[in-house]
C-alpha cells in the first residue's frame, strides 16, 4: 500500500511508537522505503541577557551541541530499526520542525508520515503536539500520528 514512509523520530516515547508502527508496515510491504528523519531546532539567545560576544560564542556551542545529540538522537532510530532488519534513509535536518518535515516528505515523495502524537516539548496542554497538529494540516500526503 504505502511505498515511502517516513518517521519523524526525537527519542521521545510517542516517537518511538511512530517508529514501531513505521517498521511493522514496512515489514508488511516488502520493497517498502524507510525514511527516518529527526530535526533539530536552534532557539537563539537573546543579546540583552548575556551580551552580544558571550551570546555569539553560547549560541555557536549550542548549535554544535544540539546538532550532536541530534545526531545521536537519529543513531538512536537507525539502530532500532538495525536490530529489525530494516534499513533506510536517514537525515538531520535543521529547522523548524513541521515545515522541515513536510518538505522533506514532498521532497522524496513519500506516501506517509508517521509521528508520535506529541514529542519532547514541556508544553503538555494540547492533546496534540504542535508540530504533529501543524504535519497533519499541511502536509500534501497521509500522515499516522501513533499514541
Amino acid at each position: 500500500m504505502f511505498k515511502k514512509i517516513l518517521v519523524a523520530y526525537d527519542g521521545s516515547g510517542p516517537s518511538k511508537k511512530a517508529l514501531d508502527v513505521a517498521l511493522g508496515l514496512v515489514k508488511e510491504e516488502p520493497g517498502t522505503e524507510l525514511y527516518l528523519v529527526h530535526i533539530v531546532k536552534y532557539e537563539p539567545v537573546p543579546a540583552n541577557v548575556y551580551g552580544e560576544l558571550a551570546v555569539a560564542i553560547s549560541q555557536t556551542n549550542f548549535q554544535e551541541a544540539a546538532r550532536k545529540h541530534g545526531e545521536e538522537i537519529l543513531q538512536e532510530a537507525i539502530d532500532i530499526a538495525s536490530k529489525e532488519g530494516l534499513h533506510g534513509h536517514s537525515a538531520l535536518i535543521e529547522g523548524d520542525p513541521a515545515s522541515s518535515i513536510i518538505e522533506y516528505a514532498n521532497e522524496k515523495k513519500v506516501d506517509l508520515i508517521v509521528m508520535g502524537n506529541r514529542g519532547l516539548s514541556p508544553f503538555r496542554e494540547f492533546f496534540l503536539g504542535s508540530v504533529s497538529h501543524r504535519v497533519t494540516q499541511m502536509a500534501e500526503t497521509s500522515v499516522l500520528i501513533v499514541k
